[in-house]
């Protein structure tokens, strides 16, 4: 019996002491006296309208729905594979080469409305799945949309019907009002407060020389971008409309105080791999604050638009890209590479 017993004795000692020996000496365990580090920021993707209107049949041009990614710092300077899944898991979009910049941002273009390039229609209502992920297929970060049918007139029954007015009562008898003294406390001494200032986070400094707004690239000159296309405007059209028109005949004309104003580049991959240049990097700035981007001020679909070819180093693109600009703006209006990060931008003169 006393042998037993030590048995027992002896085996509750082993797993007491193989239980501290892993708490003490795992290597994967913070030190007793310091917080474990934070978790680094994990991938995710927002997107600007997680639940847009499906695109009317009967407009002409794009619609796009930008979704933007952050926290891909592992893949920076990388290219990824993007998907656009249906909700049987049909593919319905695929962005071949994705860009992430040197900070881990991404940015993707979702266009809602019936593509000619690629011969695809316009996307049903329904949910779909836009996810972000490495060459071999496995998903980094993803996030749904919800593409809505347009809303439906009110019917007839469905009008609310007016309540009718409140009754007010005859002589209504007063309520008796009790008047409850609150019981008062004595205040509590007060805690004297320590005012920490927080840390500041440097920001960066705006991009200075060449390529920058102060200092644009001269008309026709090359300039490189952030992910090695180099890029060069070879023309501009600032009233395009006729052109346009002659061309499409189905195309609306901008209002009396606006332009059509066409711009044409030409761009050079000079990276490793396989690159896609689209023209939906592209803005005008004009002044301090006015912007014109693809995804509101584009003028839909105009001849000889920026073709988005999957190409390898060496390859060459080239095309129009259109703005609908306020007229007055146009002898103020550059060009540049529309990235996130300010110091990523790349300014073109047109003039």
């Amino acid at each position: 019996m006393l042998s037993h017993v030590a048995l027992v004795v002896l085996a509750a000692w082993l797993a007491l002491a193989t239980t501290v020996w892993a708490q003490s000496d795992a290597p994967d365990a913070p030190p007793s006296d310091q917080p474990a580090d934070q978790a680094p920021a994990r991938p995710i993707l927002q997107a600007s309208d997680y639940a847009p209107l499906v695109c009317d049949p009967a407009t002409h041009g794009f619609r796009y729905v930008e979704v933007r990614g952050s926290g891909f710092d592992t893949w920076a300077s990388q290219r990824l594979v993007g998907n656009l899944l249906d909700g049987n898991g049909t593919a319905q979009m695929q962005w071949g080469s994705v860009w992430v910049s040197p900070r881990g941002g991404l940015t993707l273009e979702l266009n809602l409305c019936a593509d000619p390039f690629r011969s695809r229609p316009a996307l049903a209502p329904g949910t779909y799945t836009v996810a972000v992920g490495d060459a071999s297929g496995v998903a980094i970060a993803a996030t749904s949309i919800d593409v809505a049918p347009p809303p439906e007139p009110p019917a007839e029954g469905d009008l609310p019907v007016p309540a009718a007015p409140a009754t007010a009562a005859v002589n209504p008898t007063p309520a008796p009002i009790t008047f409850v003294l609150p019981s008062v406390a004595s205040a509590p001494a007060p805690t004297r407060l320590t005012l920490v200032a927080p840390a500041t986070t440097p920001t960066p400094a705006p991009r200075t020389g060449p390529g920058s707004r102060q200092q644009p690239y001269p008309l026709g000159a090359p300039g490189t971008l952030g992910d090695a296309w180099q890029m060069q405007v070879t023309g501009v059209t600032p009233d395009a409309w006729s052109g346009i028109h002659s061309s499409i005949p189905s195309s609306i004309a901008p209002a009396s105080d606006q332009r059509d104003y066409m711009v044409r580049v030409r761009a050079i991959y000079q990276g490793q791999g396989t690159g896609v240049f689209s023209a939906m990097r592209l803005a005008l700035a004009s002044g301090i604050q006015t912007t014109y981007d693809q995804l509101h001020n584009a003028c839909g679909i105009v001849p000889d638009m920026v073709p988005p070819n999957l190409v390898t180093p060496g390859g060459e693109v080239s095309g129009n890209v259109c703005f609908t600009v306020r007229a007055a703006d146009i002898d103020a209006l550059a060009l540049f590479d529309n990235q996130s990060v300010d110091t990523d931008r790349l300014f073109f003169a047109l003039k």
